[in-house]
């Protein structure tokens, strides 16, 4: 669902992953 969500926004894809990769890399 979330692949799909980033394909309907292809102005804030590269956003989004390093957004992804922020979060999982920050401790929770």
């Amino acid at each position: 669902l979330k692949l799909d969500e980033r394909r309907d926004k292809p102005d804030q894809t590269l956003e989004d992953k390093v957004r992804s990769v922020e979060e999982r890399l920050k401790p929770s």
